[in-house]
């Protein structure tokens, strides 16, 4: 489980306590995003841009106080994590453990409910990534069995075209022999025209 610990930071409005929590496996941007998305629930999460430092102006902070509270926060980039430093003004003054110990421990229990929320997250993130990618595998895998079926029709589209054409090479073997005996029959038949016209008058017999 994440260990909450305190100390003096320099913030926004000088060095005050904060309380800070290391969160492993998350970056800071997405630490960053998921600290807006689960503290939303208790106010506006606003953004300073000068001091990179986010606020909530009297924030429903109820785990925390059941009176409005002002609550800053800034992300530090670790080696593999990221880092989550929150001051909490309650009015009378900036929560720590000495003074506030009843607030303090409300707040750290609620910093470690959001680490728990982070690691859950991340982890749905992940098996969203993964239901993605099996859903896209699955779709490529149905996509592979169309091609198969597309293959093997034009492979039996192809074979029966072959089948066609050997069937019709067949007939047209036949047409060209008839088509042979054919012509041979009408050149015989021309030879004999040719010779009966040559032998016209060869026969004549002069008149005395």
């Amino acid at each position: 489980m994440a260990q909450v610990d305190e100390q003096e930071n320099s913030m926004s409005l000088g060095n005050k306590n904060a309380l800070i929590i290391d969160v492993q496996n998350v970056d800071t941007k997405q630490l960053e995003s998921y600290f807006k998305e689960y503290f939303k629930e208790w106010g506006k999460v606003k953004y300073n841009r000068k001091a990179s430092e986010y606020y909530m102006n009297e924030a429903k902070l109820k785990p925390v106080s059941s009176e409005k509270v002002n609550l800053y926060a800034k992300v530090e980039e670790l080696n593999k994590a990221s880092r989550l430093l929150v001051w909490i003004d309650n009015g009378d003054g900036f929560v720590n453990s000495e003074d506030f110990e009843k607030e303090y421990d409300a707040a750290a229990e609620m910093l470690v409910d959001f680490s728990i929320f982070v690691e859950k997250s991340l982890v749905e993130d992940e098996l969203k990534e993964a239901e993605k990618n099996l859903g896209k595998m699955e779709r490529d895998a149905k996509q592979l069995e169309k091609d198969n079926e597309k293959y093997k029709k034009a492979i039996e589209d192809a074979r029966q075209k072959i089948q066609e054409m050997e069937e019709a090479i067949i007939d047209n073997e036949k047409a060209q022999d008839d088509k042979s005996a054919e012509l041979k029959i009408h050149q015989e038949a021309l030879e004999e025209i040719r010779e009966r016209l040559n032998n016209v008058g060869k026969n004549k017999k002069l008149k005395m």
